[in-house]
């Protein structure tokens, strides 16, 4: 016995090893290979000959890779139900629910992974000593913009999330959840720009959003300083933007208040 869902059978004759097998504990599924063996404690290896081997832990997850941040955390799936992935500890116990069917990490203690097609985030909870969900998957797509906040993408639309440590309660948090969506998804597209500022992009059109962050005396603040009405906006100060206009160049500043008329060929 491998474990309780699982068992694994060395089929013998005159004390050679003619063939394996390894069933679920209902003997629904099965797999035949050649050999079945004890690697160690809590990991064996299964051999279906031809060089090629597998080595399942005492709980039914193969061993895939190892994360490439942390060699301590490693990527496995399921024996029997393959398109499920989930994360080991360096003595292959699960540290995370199996229920994904990607897991890519971009950082030590951070993954995106996918579930039911949409994107989400898990991180590790030192409280919990596991990885848990920090945002679901709900979304089409998920790009880290700092520690705090995440580009989110659904049905073609940005927004941005700020997210909370996982392991604290942030006491100007509406939710018992631990991110919020604090952009809504409406732009077609959003970039940094510095600090608190982002430039976003609304049928072909620019403008610029801040985000003011969390502080002891008051909440996140989302607000739209410029809406999208210009063909372009760059930063030239830490205040003022040249923006165009039907075609012509002027300058504003951070509150929009026009400081030059767009009615020039360059600025």
């Amino acid at each position: 016995n491998i474990n309780n869902r699982i068992s694994a059978f060395n089929i013998t004759r005159a004390g050679d090893c003619i063939y394996s097998m390894v069933i679920n504990r209902d003997a629904s599924q099965y797999v035949k290979c050649k050999f079945v063996s004890k690697y160690s404690d809590n990991l064996y290896t299964i051999d279906y000959g031809n060089s090629k081997k597998e080595y399942v832990t005492n709980f039914g997850h193969i061993i895939k890779q190892e994360s490439p941040f942390n060699n301590n955390v490693i990527i496995a799936n399921n024996y029997f139900k393959r398109n499920l992935y989930g994360l080991l500890n360096s003595e292959y116990l699960a540290i995370s629910a199996f229920k994904y069917t990607n897991i890519n990490f971009f950082s030590e203690s951070a993954a995106k992974v996918m579930a039911n097609e949409k994107i989400g985030i898990i991180t590790y909870s030192n409280q919990q000593k596991r990885f848990v969900d920090l945002i679901p998957c709900i979304y089409d797509r998920i790009q880290p913009i700092n520690n705090r906040y995440y580009l989110v993408n659904n049905d073609g639309r940005y927004g941005i999330i700020e997210t909370t440590d996982i392991d604290k309660i942030n006491p100007y948090w509406e939710t018992k959840d631990k991110f919020a969506e604090v952009v809504p998804c409406i732009y077609e597209q959003i970039s940094l720009l510095q600090n608190e500022y982002y430039i976003v992009q609304n049928d072909g059109k620019f403008g610029l959003i801040r985000i003011k962050p969390y502080n002891d005396t008051e909440k996140q603040l989302f607000s739209v300083i410029i809406p999208c009405i210009y063909e372009s906006i760059q930063h030239i100060s830490e205040k003022y933007f040249i923006v165009k206009q039907e075609s012509k160049y002027g300058v504003i500043n951070d509150s929009n208040e026009t400081i030059i008329q767009p009615k020039y060929d360059s600025i």
